[in-house]
């Protein structure tokens, strides 16, 4: 009686492992409209999102090894996403059927807007509620990873700091690789800063004052379509923002808050003080042995005893917080009629760095109207207020960098002097507690965005178009360094700077849209006046009777 039992829980493992077995599939991905492949269309193994492919330029793809009960779900711009199971076989063909409502979806371009059914140019498209899922400080850092051909890289880990945007590349080698940013039709400067004082390549983010949740959609222009309408300008791609807007429905209010913190993802571990001392003899014994060299030799090199003895400094740790905080709170409202639609948001986000003394603090304001008289006339009021508080450190490419300094520095070694507390030690190399310790920085940006728009379609798909629009920037700079820094080089200085940035623009445009069939075309004429002021006074003072003196 109990061989039929064994043997039929053997035939049941047997059949068990048949089901999970892993196997190689291939296939091709087809439209249904057309028949042809459709290439580049990604197709991940459900529920595992490490097993994932895409297709060729004919719409062909391989699975090396996936196991035969999986479910393959594929997607592509502009079709409807497909879940299909494999089911132990080994090509697996799918069809794709065309995404209506992706093809009616409305994208703005340029001066307008078209149908993405027909858009002949690139644009990558991200939509804002994809934008607000990632806690960061500006719209271009959560743009990060979500568009194709457009890169999006850390310059620096100082909160606030600018991130290098490349539209397809860098086109050139020594002028500006930054794309045009164009907010509500109003060109703005790149993500590059306008700051007179260097922190080493931490530079502050000039778009970082517009509040990634009261963002609607973003769009990049990534060919030479661009140039037409922005000139050259528009050479390394356009990335066109569109804001929130009030919808005609009932008033409501939205209120979304997170608190977190903030740790070192990999804390890199350094030698302690017996172990940095003795890994620094052995080396010293391997030259000396390795050269025949004895004591009494003028090249012979001599051990090294400990500095202090019994000091055993994590310079690391002096420099670095535990836990910084991140914040953010945003409280939104809308609502309105067919006649008169608004919205209105204010907003405060905090982000602590894992250093010292760099922080970011940012308040934005923003409000909306849009008004139509009637089916023909149109006007749209739009402004945003922003201030930021963005305390900088010299960091990253400087010689006084915190943490390039809390690196090179000897364990053995204390941070402040053991005969004199209120003096640092002399430490081999640059003190990183001194660096940011005895410097205070401050960088505040005030910034309005402001846009007056009226259109008046004149006859049936004839529209003219006016916009009023301001961009005034002022950013106030101050640096103190005390007597005890290392920056000031044994004396002590104070640097105030103002900078004054105004952006104006006047645009008229006149366009013609209208279908013939299954053919559409849309006309365009316009005239653009585009004026760029900047103005920046500075002062330094040096020889301060007392450290308490801050301010010139």
């Amino acid at each position: 009686m109990k061989k039929p039992v064994l043997l039929t829980l053997l035939f049941a493992l047997i059949s068990m492992s048949f089901s999970f077995a892993q196997t190689r599939v291939t296939g091709t991905v087809t439209s249904s409209d057309d028949g042809t492949g459709v290439p580049f269309a990604t197709i991940v193994v459900k529920g595992n999102n490490n097993l994932i492919t895409t297709t060729d330029a004919n719409g062909n793809y391989v699975f090396p090894n996936i196991p035969g009960n999986a479910v393959l779900v594929i997607s592509s711009i502009g079709f409807t996403t497909l879940e299909i199971s494999v089911n132990n076989r080994s090509v697996v063909n799918a069809l794709l059927s065309p995404d209506a409502t992706a093809l009616e979806e409305v994208m703005v371009v340029a001066y307008g807007s078209v149908r993405r059914r027909d858009l002949t140019s690139a644009v990558a498209t991200v939509r804002g509620d994809e934008l607000i899922k990632a806690p960061v400080a500006s719209m271009d850092q959560a743009m990060q990873g979500k568009m194709a051909g457009v890169q999006i890289t850390a310059s620096s880990g100082s909160p606030g700091a600018a991130v290098v945007v490349r539209v397809r590349g860098a086109a050139s080698l020594l002028a500006s690789n930054d794309p045009l940013y164009v907010v509500d039709g109003v060109p703005m400067p790149g993500s590059r800063d306008d700051t007179y004082l260097g922190y080493g390549g931490a530079s502050t983010n000039a778009i970082a004052g517009i509040n990634p949740a009261d963002i609607e959609s973003i769009q990049v222009l990534k060919d030479a379509s661009a140039a037409a309408l922005y000139g050259s300008r528009a050479s390394n791609g356009v990335i066109l923002i569109t804001t929130k807007s009030g919808k005609a429905q009932k008033t409501k209010v939205n209120f979304d808050a997170y608190y977190g913190v903030q740790n070192l993802r990999q804390r890199i571990e350094m030698l302690g003080a017996t172990e940095w001392i003795a890994a620094q003899n052995e080396a010293r014994d391997n030259y000396n042995s390795s050269l025949g060299f004895l004591p009494g030799n003028s090249r012979y090199v001599q051990p090294i005893s400990p500095s202090v003895p019994g000091v055993d400094v994590d310079w690391l740790g002096e420099v670095t917080r535990s836990a910084p905080l991140m914040s953010s709170i945003q409280v939104s409202t809308s609502g309105g009629n067919e006649g008169t639609q608004f919205y209105l948001s204010a907003g405060r986000f905090q982000q602590q760095g894992l250093v010292y003394n760099d922080d970011f603090l940012r308040y934005s304001f923003r409000s909306r109207i849009d008004h139509r008289f009637n089916s023909k006339v149109r006007l749209s009021l739009n402004a945003n207020y922003s201030f930021s508080d963005n305390n900088r450190i010299y960091n990253d490419n400087n010689i006084y960098g915190v943490l390039l300094n809390a690196f090179r520095q000897r364990p053995d070694q204390p941070v402040y002097d053991p005969n004199n507390p209120e003096n640092y030690f002399n430490t081999t190399r640059t003190n990183a507690v001194a660096c940011y310790k005895e410097v205070e920085p401050h960088n505040r940006n005030q910034r309005l965005i402001g846009n007056f728009r009226f259109e008046w379609e004149l006859i049936k798909n004839l529209t003219f178009n006016s916009t009023l629009a301001a961009d005034i920037t002022n950013i106030h700079e101050y640096q103190k360094l005390t007597k005890k820094a290392p920056q000031a080089g044994g004396g002590d200085e104070a640097t105030d700077v103002s900078n004054y940035q105004y952006n104006w623009l006047v645009d008229n445009t006149l366009s013609y849209r209208n279908s013939f069939g299954p053919v559409s075309m849309t006309a365009l004429v316009g005239q653009s006046f585009n004026q760029v002021q900047l103005l920046r006074a500075w002062v330094r003072g040096f020889g301060f009777v007392t450290d308490d003196l801050k301010w010139i």
